[in-house]
């Protein structure tokens, strides 16, 4: 689909590393869709420095690097991939109706997955991007310290925010988009979680999702 970013994960980050990581000794990896932009603002304020991989810290600052507080959150594969493609179907649907053209209406999820979700393909688009891709370290492995999940997002978050000493509250986020684990259990084909399995083997391997 010609509306989706492609690229692959941002290959640069910040020039300078953002003054609450420094302040906090910590480094914080806002993966999509993850409901990154939230915690960073509740955490940081406005300095989001974006999308960008721990490797990109890794190696632009390997000081602070090697003796910061890394974290990050994570979501269940299928509801992130879930969640992304609701988000490209409303920006779809608001082109075609800007343009008065008609959209296929029949361009379901499972068929959104078995038409264009492919290594090759996802790979080239953050939104669908392993969220592994995001998290590890120059060697493959995963150097997290407190990896937080969307799941139990506020428990998760409390713990992090007791933790870092940062007195923050989450702001209510648009939840338009959002799909309880029970909804896209149903609205989602075994073929479908399959292939999504095979596609984020990784991810389930990682990040603690069965």
């Amino acid at each position: 689909m010609g509306s989706l970013s492609g690229g692959g994960l941002p290959a640069r980050g910040p020039r300078r590393l953002p003054e609450p990581f420094r302040t906090n000794r910590c480094l914080f990896i806002n993966v999509f869709g993850c409901e990154g932009d939230a915690i960073h603002a509740a955490l940081f304020g406005a300095t989001n420095p974006g999308h960008v991989p721990l490797r990109w810290y890794e190696r632009t600052f390997p000081e602070h690097y090697a003796t910061s507080f890394k974290f990050a959150f994570v979501r269940d594969p299928v509801e992130r991939a879930y969640v992304a493609w609701a988000r490209l179907m409303e920006a779809e649907l608001f082109r075609a109706a800007e343009a008065a053209t008609d959209m296929d209406a029949d361009e379901g999820f499972d068929r959104f997955v078995a038409r264009w979700m492919t290594p090759a393909t996802i790979l080239n688009h953050p939104e669908f991007a392993p969220q592994s891709d995001f998290l590890v370290d120059a060697r493959g492995d995963l150097k997290l310290d407190f990896l937080g999940h969307y799941e139990t997002l506020l428990r998760d978050f409390g713990s992090l925010r007791d933790f870092l000493c940062i007195p923050a509250v989450l702001p209510w986020s648009d939840t338009a988009y959002e799909r309880t684990p029970q909804r896209v259990r149903y609205a989602v084909g075994a073929f479908t979680r399959k292939r999504l399995r095979m596609l984020y083997a990784q991810d389930y391997e990682l990040l603690g999702y069965a």
